[in-house]
């Protein structure tokens, strides 16, 4: 009889022909399975199927055995709630592109998000331009100020008369030479450099003005040190030019190689005039260079470094005077220089 209920109802759904068997066929596993669970299937209402009488009286049973004494009104609305939840997350990880974690957050069970500080975003801040008094020399960086005024009033001499030039270059020679100071490799430049300055031949200055254009510092130098040797006339621009941008330690270490390596006339002349250029440690390592030198204009620098204002020059200086006699004269030209 439930079986026929089962299938009229289906019938007045409104099923199609070929669906009719398989309703009728549902109809009868429903009423096989209810009859298993011992349980009536009861009247079934207008517009179910035939399976849902089932499952509602199998759920509501199992809430009654495990409400405790709760009531079965506020069990079941408990069970749909979760039911309706777990059916809506099934639905929204199968048919839409969403996570795990965007689901809990929509439904409210994400961890709430911590604000993140705002960090203001950084200033960068312009270097200020260099002062219009400012020379630009080697690649391109101003040269550093003049830190102690004792060496401007100090006149630089060559001292001794140079040796006698030798013959110009040939021009095979001055081919050579000129490959070696523009070859790529910065130490056949620093070679080609030695070369033209031992070699001492009229005409040659002008390769030593390209390698005192060089990007190297110790090129540079060694060029400006092959001019002074020539006899050509050094300025202050030339010296500016030799030290460029190289920083102390490197000037510092440049003059004490000729601490006991040999130094030329040249080599003392533009030791002399880089003092006005130097920090106080590549001045103090000026001063221990100039003071193996053998002339007069030697012991001028050094009483002049007595008022240098680096105790370190000072006192390199103070250290040879004390081995070392100096005429009187030479004291009082140096006081009267600085004083003015």
């Amino acid at each position: 009889m439930a079986a026929q209920q089962d299938v009229t109802q289906i019938l007045d759904l409104g099923a199609a022909g070929d669906q009719q068997a398989s309703a009728a066929s549902a109809g009868t596993e429903a009423g096989s399975f209810n009859s298993a669970l011992n349980r009536p299937t009861g009247s079934i209402p207008s517009g179910s199927t035939g399976f849902q009488p089932v499952a509602s009286q199998v759920v509501t049973h199992e809430v009654a055995l495990s409400s405790g004494g709760m009531g079965k009104s506020s069990k079941k609305t408990a069970l749909i709630a979760i039911g309706a939840i777990f059916i809506g997350i099934t639905a929204l990880l199968l048919v839409g592109p969403f996570t795990v974690d965007e689901i809990l957050g929509t439904l409210g069970f994400s961890e709430p998000e911590i604000p993140q500080p705002k960090v203001a975003p950084r200033k960068v801040v312009k270097a200020p331009d260099p002062l219009p008094t400012a020379t630009r020399v080697g690649p391109g960086t101003p040269a550093a100020p003049k830190d102690d005024n004792v060496w401007s009033v100090i006149k630089n001499e060559m001292g001794d008369d140079l040796p006698e030039l030798a013959a110009p270059l040939t021009a095979d020679q001055e081919s050579l030479l000129k490959d070696k100071l523009s070859h790529h490799f910065i130490y056949q430049q620093y070679v080609g450099v030695l070369e033209v300055s031992a070699l001492r031949a009229k005409g040659s200055e002008e390769l030593l003005r390209i390698a005192l254009e060089s990007k190297k510092f110790w090129t540079r130098m060694r060029a400006l040190i092959g001019l002074a040797d020539l006899g050509e006339d050094i300025t202050d621009d030339d010296v500016k030019l030799a030290l460029g941008d190289a920083h102390s330690e490197l000037r510092a270490r440049f003059f004490k190689r000729f601490e006991k390596s040999p130094c030329s006339l040249g080599c003392f002349y533009v030791t002399r005039a880089a003092l006005s250029h130097l920090d106080e440690l590549g001045r103090a390592q000026a001063i221990k260079v100039i003071a193996r030198e053998k002339s007069e204009v030697r012991d001028l620098f050094m009483v002049a470094a007595t008022y240098d204002k680096s105790d370190l020059v000072k006192s390199a200086a103070e250290e040879w005077l004390v081995y070392h006699s100096v005429d009187q004269t030479v004291r009082d030209d140096v006081k009267a220089a600085v004083s003015r």
